[in-house]
C-alpha cells in the first residue's frame, strides 16, 4: 500500500483537531486517495512531508528512467489500504478515518480510468481526475452515504473551505 495515498490513518485535513499520523504525508484527503494510480506508481508523487511540491522528475537522479512500465501488470491482483489504530479510540474514529476514503480505494481497485495512462499529460490528467472525482462524489452523496447511514456507520466529509486571493 502506498503510504502517501492509501494509509487511511493519515489526517484528512491539515487541522490540529484531526486525528491521525502524518509521517508519510501531511494529509490524505478523499480526492488524493481517489486519484491514486496503481499502474503508474511514480506519477503519484505530489508533495513531501513539508508540503513542498515534488514529482518523479525531481525525485530521480539525472539519467534514471522515470517512466518505468510494469513488466507483468497481470501479476497485480489488487491494491490494499492500511489503517493503524494507535490514534483510534472508538468506532466513530475508525469509521471517520476509513469512510468515505475506503470507497475511493475500492474505486481505484475496480476501475482503471483513462487518466491513469502514461500517455496523458499532467495537465490533461488533472482535468480528467476532476471530472471523474465530481462524478464519484455525486454518486457518494446520492446513494453510498445514505447506505452507510442505514447501516449505522459514520463517515467524515471535509469541512467547507475557501481560498482567499488578493485579500
Amino acid at each position: 500500500a502506498s503510504a502517501t495515498h492509501l494509509y487511511l490513518d493519515h489526517p484528512v485535513e491539515p487541522d490540529p483537531e484531526e486525528i491521525g499520523l502524518f509521517w508519510a504525508t501531511r494529509t490524505a484527503p478523499d480526492k488524493k486517495v481517489f486519484s491514486f494510480m496503481p499502474l503508474q506508481i511514480y506519477d503519484n508523487m505530489d508533495y513531501d512531508n513539508n508540503g513542498n511540491k515534488i514529482s518523479k522528475e525531481t525525485m530521480f537522479k539525472e539519467g534514471r528512467e522515470t517512466n518505468v512500465a510494469l513488466n507483468k501488470p497481470e501479476n497485480i491482483i489488487g491494491i490494499e489500504a492500511c489503517i493503524w489504530s494507535e490514534t483510534i479510540h472508538n468506532d466513530k474514529n475508525l469509521f471517520e478515518l476509513a469512510l468515505p476514503r475506503l470507497l475511493a480505494v475500492a474505486e481505484r481497485a475496480w476501475y482503471q480510468p483513462k487518466w491513469e495512462s502514461d500517455k496523458v499529460s499532467p495537465k490533461k490528467r488533472s482535468e480528467l481526475i476532476d471530472i471523474d472525482y465530481e462524478k464519484f462524489t455525486k454518486l457518494l452523496g446520492a446513494t453510498e452515504l445514505k447506505f452507510l447511514e442505514s447501516k449505522g456507520a459514520t463517515y467524515r466529509l471535509p469541512v467547507p473551505g475557501a481560498i482567499m486571493d488578493k485579500g
